[in-house]
């Protein structure tokens, strides 16, 4: 999926996790390439909004539903983003990346 943002602007992610997993800490980062990612914010608390910086988080338990938003943004947020569900003794459970472009 690929989104394009606008400088100084926001931009809002969401996606759709199993059900199951509610009481899972959940968090939205970014892919810097194969072997690295950075969680840019995450919340064991859900039906509240976590931030952390430029970036918020919302769990959305009843519909199964991360929302994502990166206020003020700029072109070096260009890049890939996803989600995840942090799953105990197991690999997380990781959503589909999502390709954003910040226009200038």
């Amino acid at each position: 999926c690929a989104k394009i943002g606008y400088e100084g602007k926001y931009i809002t992610f969401q996606a759709i996790y199993p059900p199951d997993y509610e009481k899972n800490t959940k968090y939205f980062g970014r892919t810097h390439d194969f072997f690295s990612f950075e969680k840019l914010v995450e919340t064991s608390h859900p039906n509240r909004w976590a931030k952390q910086g430029r970036f918020v988080l919302f769990d959305n338990t009843s519909a199964h539903f991360l929302t994502a938003t990166i206020s003020g943004l700029v072109a070096e947020d260009s890049g890939s983003y996803s989600f995840g569900v942090d799953i105990k003794l197991l690999p997380d459970l990781i959503a589909d990346e999502i390709q954003l472009t910040v226009i200038t």
